[in-house]
């Protein structure tokens, strides 16, 4: 039997006086697959967002949300950050719209990866090299260096660590 990885009970989620999401509960268990679907506006991404600890500043949240066996909800940022990205992820519905156009896609992709892990740029840049020709991306180097949003390496970078 599969363990459960992930459990919210009464989750509930507020902007003010607006109730967004009212006692959700839900389970899953490792090896698992779970679809999110609703109607536009139905808190489908206030849920993903919840448990990603990225909700606005505004927003109150009761209930819990435990992953492997931690309450998400009352982390510090910092214990969160340890497990964001390792652990625990998401890709958003337009993921290439969270790149700032201004700025080299190399420069925010290392800045991803190191906000999270131990490493070095050089040791991303090696390991992104090693990795590329593995995932048939021969012009890595040209997409990180342009300054556009259309690009899923982070996706494919931290493919290999043990994330939902």
């Amino acid at each position: 039997m599969n363990r459960e990885i992930l459990n919210l009970k009464n989750l509930s989620v507020s902007y003010g006086d607006i109730n967004i999401l009212k006692d959700i509960d839900l389970s899953l268990k490792k090896g698992e697959i779970l679809g999110i679907v609703g109607e536009s506006g139905s808190g489908k991404s206030t849920l993903i967002k919840s448990i990603m600890g990225i909700l606005d500043e505004n927003a109150s949240i009761d209930g819990e949300i435990n992953f492997e066996g931690k309450d998400l909800a009352s982390l510090s940022l910092k214990d969160y950050r340890k497990i964001k990205g390792k652990e625990i992820s998401m890709i958003f519905q337009n993921p290439t719209e969270y790149f700032n156009p201004t700025r080299k896609i190399s420069k925010q992709f290392i800045e991803t990866i190191r906000s999270h892990n131990d490493i070095s740029k050089q040791e991303i840049q090696k390991n992104l090299r090693r990795r590329s020709g593995r995932y048939c991306l021969r012009k890595t180097v040209t997409i990180l260096e342009q300054k556009e949003r259309r690009l899923f390496l982070p996706t494919y970078y931290t493919m290999d660590s043990g994330q939902i």
